[in-house]
This record gives structure tokens, C-alpha cells and sequence, in this order.
């Protein structure tokens, strides 16, 4: 099963960041096939933990995002992260 976990690079990385740039993604279950964009909260990466962990650490960077259409991701990053824009 494909898994992608950003808060792993957020922790070793955290001293040395200025930005994040979100994506949610999707694959098949084996190599060598690629991953995919998905709408935010359709795949695999663990954004809430990630966002969790920013707000912990008073990281008060530049979030972005992409995927799944402006204002899907629009809401899922107001309503289910809690950021504002």
C-alpha cells in the first residue's frame, strides 16, 4: 500500500522552514506505478497530524496548496485544517 507520511520530514526539517506546500495523494498498491493527485482528504497523506505538528511548533510559515480544485481545497484547508486564508 503506497503511504506517504510528510510529518516524518517535518520533524527532521522543522528549524529549516520557511513554507510547506500540501498535496494529497492516491496509488496502487505496488511499485513501480505512480502515484496520483487527489482532492484533499481523498488519499493517503495524513494532513491534520501535519498541520497539528505546524501549530505545536508555532510555525507560522506560508501554507499552500494543490489539488482536487480551488474550492474543494479551499474548504477542506478552512473547515477541516483550520487555516486561514
Amino acid at each position: 500500500m503506497l503511504e506517504f507520511n510528510p510529518l516524518e520530514t517535518y520533524k527532521k526539517y522543522r528549524s529549516r522552514m520557511i513554507g510547506t506546500h500540501l498535496r494529497d495523494v492516491a496509488g496502487p498498491a505496488e511499485p513501480p506505478a505512480r502515484a496520483r493527485m487527489v482532492p484533499f482528504g481523498e488519499g493517503v497523506v495524513k494532513l491534520p497530524a501535519s498541520i497539528a505538528f505546524l501549530r505545536q511548533t508555532d510555525f507560522d510559515g506560508c501554507v499552500k496548496g494543490e489539488g482536487g480544485g480551488n474550492q474543494p481545497m479551499r474548504d477542506y484547508m478552512v473547515q477541516t485544517l483550520g487555516l486561514e486564508l
